[in-house]
């Protein structure tokens, strides 16, 4: 019923300061290539789309190295169209790839964190899991770590939810060397023996080794441990450890990595921590891994240690990352990183050198264009990743010319571009957000009024998977009319989905549209009366049906929204009058979170011998990080005399997850 489990590893914490630290290189007679990840962005922080192969300057290990090719990957909801778009228009870059899944880790470190901030940083964390996609990998993590933590990538969001509301401050006496005499945090050891354990790590969807044939790594050797170790070096070196082998973790998993790292500093140490640092972005190379930190900064009269940012920023740095602080509204901070998060480069570029299994090189990426800043890694290592799904190639009668002159209205050629990048990212979502609501069912609220007669409805309201074909239809289960509970129920449920497997998807169709309307009142028959019917006309293929554009952009409740309105096109429609075999054409609009397409307002019209009005309103479910129906509005007015014929409001609560035992029952829960 839902996608849950992504990928799991397994990592022992062990000191990350034996990792090698990058040196100069030997020449090698023969040259190899390697992929480097940059990220373009204007003085604006605005990613920057349309670098080609000439605006770019590499040095591996302080020489000047031989740039092959320009690769431009468009990440996260979207992608997929958004890339095929690009490569169809033409672009200075070489090639067009996509990664629809990213994955990405939300590494909180409680070091530093003092009791009663948890709260700071589950608001800008838990605003972070909301602006990714529905199908990126994700898991969270709390620093220090226990030796042998096992971290579960996932596309389920409760289950990151709950691990967020796991967090837990230190109290302000925790950061005082002095009165240290606890010992280091647990899962630190000041011993400099190697841990024995080996780090497993696996992602099954995207490894071609099925799931119990775990890939195998060993930990980093740890240096002896400096001089001075005193309880805030403990702390300092716990905290970057567990990173370090958190990142050590990834490496065996293919393709990029974000590592979104919230905390509060490090305890001001006395001795230089410069190369666990390099180590630590050398590691976070071996990865293929970007650090982006967000800082909380706070301020308490009565604490004596004060966190420093230094070593994280740097590493942050290094790695291609950036930092922010979190202020009083900590989810505006996360914007810029997800913005930067939906596209980059990958340059192939000559190394010069003959690359030695994990090996790191030092790396130096710029851009000859003035006004653009590229982020990347201050290393690079040689990996045999499989290339990102490339998009194909425009036919030769398609190509642009080479010097394409500018359209002639480009506020146009904006706006185009805007409408199809939003619309593959709602197609995007509303693919994921049937598999995610797949696996709920919700309490509806149904009232229907008609001059002389009214009907209250309650029901179980969910959305299933066709046995006989790919397809998911919403599903009305009134378990109550009036008061009064409905007695044949469990049998009409038997009936409608265990009964007769074979049946041809149409016809199951019907008879689930037709259950949902059983207890529908009043002279407009109707079967589309449920609230995710119009996300339907996003789905790839039905789109085509409709012509879309982008009305206008706004904010709701401090989110970025945009109206995109449609009208059906294309006959026979999707709703039609049976007693007369007439086409109703549909109309309408959805309110749209541009990043990741979900969508927070639906608006449908539809015209026959009544005026029909059709909306649906949604909220964010913190619990289950979807946004799901809150209220659904209908009215239907003449077009003779525009009296209201009918009217109805539904309402949706005790969202919870059900369970399909097709041997014998469905068994909803209450």
């Amino acid at each position: 019923m839902r996608r849950r489990f992504a990928g799991s590893f397994v990592f022992a914490l062990v000191f990350i300061a034996g990792f090698p630290v990058p040196g100069p290189s030997a020449q090698a007679p023969a040259p190899v290539v390697v992929a480097v990840d940059v990220v373009a962005v204007d003085r604006n922080g605005r990613t920057v789309d349309d670098l080609g192969l000439q605006d770019f300057a590499v040095s591996i290990d302080g020489q000047p190295r031989r740039v092959l090719s320009v690769r431009q990957v468009s990440r996260g909801p979207g992608s997929a169209s958004n890339a095929a778009s690009r490569q169809a228009n033409g672009g200075r870059a070489g090639t067009f790839a996509a990664e629809p899944s990213r994955t990405v880790l939300v590494v909180v470190d409680e070091t530093m964190l003092r009791r009663g901030d948890e709260r700071v940083v589950i608001q800008a964390a838990s605003a972070f899991l909301d602006r990714l996609g529905l199908d990126d990998h994700v898991a969270v993590v709390r620093l220090p770590a226990t030796t042998r933590t096992r971290v579960e990538l996932t596309t389920d969001r409760p289950a990151a939810r709950e691990a967020l509301r796991a967090l837990t401050g230190q109290p302000l006496q925790a950061g005082v060397a002095a009165d240290d005499k606890a010992g280091p945090p647990e899962g630190a050891s000041r011993a400099t023996t190697v841990d024995p354990n080996r780090v497993a790590a696996v992602d099954p969807d995207r490894v071609a080794n099925p799931p119990d044939r775990e890939q195998q790594i060993v930990a980093a050797p740890e240096l002896a441990p400096p001089a001075m170790a005193d309880g805030d070096l403990e702390r300092a070196r716990a905290s970057l450890t567990g990173l370090g082998n958190l990142l050590k973790g990834l490496d065996s998993i293919p393709g990029r990595k974000v590592v979104a790292l919230f905390t509060a500093g490090l305890p001001p140490v006395s001795v230089s921590l410069g190369a666990q640092v390099d180590a630590l972005s050398a590691a976070a190379a071996g990865a293929r891994a970007v650090v982006h930190t967000f800082g909380l900064r706070f301020a308490h009269a009565d604490d004596p240690v004060m966190p420093d940012f230094s070593a994280i920023e740097s590493l942050t740095k290094k790695t291609g990352g950036t930092f922010a602080v979190l202020e009083k509204d900590a989810g505006r901070a996360v914007e810029p990183v997800i913005a930067q998060l939906s596209a980059c480069y990958v340059l192939q570029v000559e190394a010069g050198a003959t690359a030695t299994g994990s090996r790191p090189y030092a790396l130096r990426a710029e851009t000859t264009r003035k006004g653009v800043t590229l982020r990347s890694a201050a290393w690079v290592v040689a990996r045999d990743d499989p290339e990102d799904a490339l998009v194909p190639a425009a036919r030769p009668e398609t190509q642009p010319e080479a010097q394409p002159s500018p359209p002639a209205d480009t506020r146009a050629a904006s706006r185009e571009a805007d409408l199809e990048m939003i619309l593959s990212r709602m197609t995007d979502y509303v693919r994921g957000y049937q598999r995610a609501f797949s696996g709920l069912v919700a309490e509806e609220t149904y009232e229907q009024q008609i001059p002389g007669q009214s009907v209250r409805l309650r029901s179980d309201f969910l959305l299933v998977k066709l046995q006989t074909a790919d397809y998911w239809q919403s599903f009305r289960d009134v378990f109550e009319v009036d008061g009064k509970p409905v007695r044949d129920r469990n049998e009409r449920l038997k009936r409608l989905f265990l009964d007769n497997p074979g049946t041809e998807a149409l016809a199951q169709v019907r008879r689930i549209q037709d259950e949902s309307a059983r207890h529908n009142i009043g002279p407009v028959e109707r079967n589309f009366n449920v609230p995710l019917f119009p996300l339907t006309f996003l789905l790839p293929d039905t789109r085509g049906r409709f012509h879309f554009t982008v009305a206008k952009k706004g904010n709701s409740d401090g989110l970025e929204t945009w109206r995109v309105e449609y009208q059906e096109q294309v006959h026979p429609t999707m709703i039609r009058n049976p007693r007369m075999d007439t086409d109703i054409p549909a109309s309408g609009w959805f309110m749209v979170d541009p990043v990741t397409g979900a969508i927070l307002e639906t608006g449908l019209n539809a015209e026959t011998s009544v005026n029909a009005y059709f909306e649906v309103r949604y909220r964010r479910d913190a619990e289950l990080g979807l946004w799901v129906p809150a209220r659904m509005s209908e009215m239907y007015t003449s077009r003779v005399r525009q009296d209201l014929v009918m009217g109805a409001q539904a309402t949706y609560s005790n969202f919870r997850r059900f369970q399909v035992k097709t041997e014998e029952t469905i068994t909803i829960p209450k």
